[in-house]
């Protein structure tokens, strides 16, 4: 599985929902503090994952296999995934 474009993941099912929100809203600013206080981080397009399920509410955890953020698990909308 991979991931389809540039997205964000949460460290946890909250953050992403932050960050689900902040992107529907175009809220720069809280996406780039969810960044800076370490919680969440940028997943390029191409980046291998291996998804433990879909947990709920469109929200995936996965396994980072590849790219710089390889061996980190995070929750990111599983629409983002192929």
């Amino acid at each position: 599985m991979t991931v389809r474009g540039t997205y964000w993941c949460g460290r946890s099912f909250d953050d992403a929902g932050m960050i689900g929100v902040a992107v529907s809203r175009g809220d720069t600013a809280a996406l780039a503090g969810l960044i800076a206080r370490g919680n969440a981080f940028q997943v390029e397009g191409g980046t291998r994952v291996i998804s433990g399920g879909e947990v709920e509410m469109g929200i995936s955890l996965v396994h980072v296999e590849s790219g710089f953020q390889a061996g980190q698990k995070c929750y990111i909308a599983t629409n983002a995934l192929r």
